[in-house]
Formats: C-alpha cells, structure tokens, sequence
C-alpha cells in the first residue's frame, strides 16, 4: 500500500504535464484577408467604389487607397510606395492581403509585389482591364507613367518576366476602348477572364465580376485555413 502511495505524486505529475499544452505550440487560427482595391489613371477610390461596395456586402474586408496624384505625373514605382506607406499605417504587419487593381492598379499592385517581402503577404492578386503590355492610347500621355504603359515598353516587360508564386486573375472586357489591343489585359502565367461589360470604367460595376472575384477571394482564404 505504501508502495502505491509513493507512485501517486509521479503520476500526478504525469497526467497534468500531458493535459497543459506547451505555451510554445500555441497556434492562432489563420486570418480572413484584407482586400486592398486599387483605382487607376486618373481616377480615385470613387471610381472603384462600387467594387469595394460589392466585396463587403459578401462580408469581405475591404480598403480603397488614394493614391495622387493619379494623373500619371509620378511613375508607377513612386504610386506602389505610396500603397506600401498605407499599408504600414492601416493594416497590420502579419494580416494577409489580396490585391484588386483596376487598369493602372494593376499594375502599382504588381510592382509593388515585386517584393518577396510583400509577395510573402499576398494571397491572390486580380487585375480588371489593365494594360499589362501596355496600351496604344498611351502615346497620347507624356507623363512617366504613361510612357510605363507605352506597349511592351521596358517596365511592363519587366513586370511580366517573373512568374509570382500567388494565383493571379485577370478580367477584361472586349468592348474596352482604353486598353488597345484587349489582349494587352491578358497574362500568360494568369487566369484570364473575359466579362461581359459596356466599357473600361463599366466593368467595375459589373455583378458578374463582383460575384465572381467575391467566390475567389474566399476560395484563397479557404486554400489558407480560413474558416
């Protein structure tokens, strides 16, 4: 009997030590997303706001930068500092982040995704009518970034050659009359979809696209954990 009594205090020790998990292995549950939605050339976040609207209406969090002067007098690398600047001071460090860029957004989102660093963040990146090979209208604008949306100008092929390691979708209309040729909106490492729409600045209204990027959005969070 004394024998059993000895044994109790190890074996007290035991149970208990098996029962509290170790501070070190403590996980937290993966985050939802925040979806940064991106305006383009000469625009602000009221011409994507009815994209913003629709992704939040399903639940979504969403934030729409201002970054200006949108007029394509900075180059599109000074525009992704400014996100980069956001960023710091709206969304925390360690959130995960998906991007939607409409035309020029597009492509301040992808540079500034040129980061590892950034890219690290990114769950999925979608670009609505962007000129990722540029766009004949750009001719007429003598600005920097104009001259970055010159097509197959040195910067959009630079953006182009690297493969990112996040899934990309890209949307574009074929009534678009600002991105010439259409096909410039078309990635070969992307997903590309065409929707029905009257116009470049139309097709961020479009139900179609909202559902379809909202499904998306969650499909990403889903793949990370998200419940």
């Amino acid at each position: 009997m004394k024998g059993l009594l000895a044994l109790f205090p190890a074996l007290f020790l035991l149970l208990t030590s098996c029962s509290v998990p170790h501070r070190g292995l403590v996980e937290t549950a993966p985050q939802p997303s925040t979806v940064i939605v991106l305006h383009g050339l000469f625009a602000s976040p009221d011409h994507v706001e009815p994209l913003r609207e629709g992704l939040a209406a399903q639940g979504i969090i969403c934030l729409s930068p201002d970054l200006q002067p949108s007029n394509g007098s900075l180059p599109i690398e000074a525009m992704a500092e400014q996100l980069d600047s956001f960023l710091q001071k709206n969304v925390p460090s360690n959130a995960p982040l998906q991007f939607v860029g409409h035309s020029m957004g597009g492509l301040v989102a992808l540079q500034y995704l040129q980061s590892a660093t950034h890219a690290q963040r990114c769950r999925g990146l979608f670009t609505i009518a962007t000129p990722h090979h540029g766009t004949f209208l750009a001719n007429l604008h003598t600005g920097p970034a104009g001259r970055q949306m010159l097509p197959n100008s040195p910067f959009t092929q630079n953006l182009n050659s690297r493969t990112p390691r996040f899934p990309v979708v890209t949307y574009r209309t074929p009534n678009d009359l600002v991105i010439i040729p259409n096909s410039s909106s078309v990635l070969s490492f992307a997903e590309n979809k065409v929707i029905a729409s009257p116009g470049h600045n139309e097709i961020v209204s479009s139900p179609e696209l909202i559902e379809d990027l909202g499904r998306r959005i969650r499909q990403h969070d889903s793949a990370a954990g998200v419940r």
